[in-house]
């Protein structure tokens, strides 16, 4: 097996969008996830058991526009990229949890094999990380 690493993602916690006074925790009901094998969602569950205490159990939302709805509707919080988060239709309202830390995945393709790339997919992949760098990122919405 062979994997090239192409871009790095931007990961960020989404949670209830209510206003509250210092020191202010939503509630964590649940842990929304869209792939329940995702690292970022098993980063988010060690993070709230060690630091909290919580022990929320997982919800799978089916996507990201569903994960952040019911984020957005206080029902958990959840780990989404960071661009899904700013610039998807239907994240208006979609609040980056503060007391909640982000992280960043690492896109990566990985194929069966160990010599070189034919052309055709090393090319590809090469468009892959331009189309990655190419866009500016967006600046974090306010929590």
């Amino acid at each position: 097996m062979s994997r090239q690493t192409l871009f790095e993602l931007p990961l960020v916690p989404v949670g209830e969008p209510l206003p509250g006074g210092p020191g202010h925790q939503p509630a964590v009901e649940h842990v929304l996830v869209v792939d329940p094998a995702c690292a970022s969602h098993d980063g988010l569950l060690r993070h709230l058991r060690a630091r909290y205490g919580i022990e929320p159990p997982t919800m799978e939302a089916g996507s990201a526009r569903g994960a952040i709805g019911l984020a957005c509707a206080g029902l958990g919080v959840t780990m989404l990229p960071e661009r899904a988060v700013t610039e998807a239709p239907g994240a208006a309202g979609a609040t980056v949890v503060p007391w909640l830390p982000g992280t960043t995945a690492h896109v990566q393709a990985v194929w069966n094999g160990t010599g070189r790339l034919a052309p055709a997919a090393a090319a590809f992949l090469e468009l892959v990380r331009q189309a990655a760098s190419a866009r500016p990122r967006p600046a974090l919405m306010a929590a």
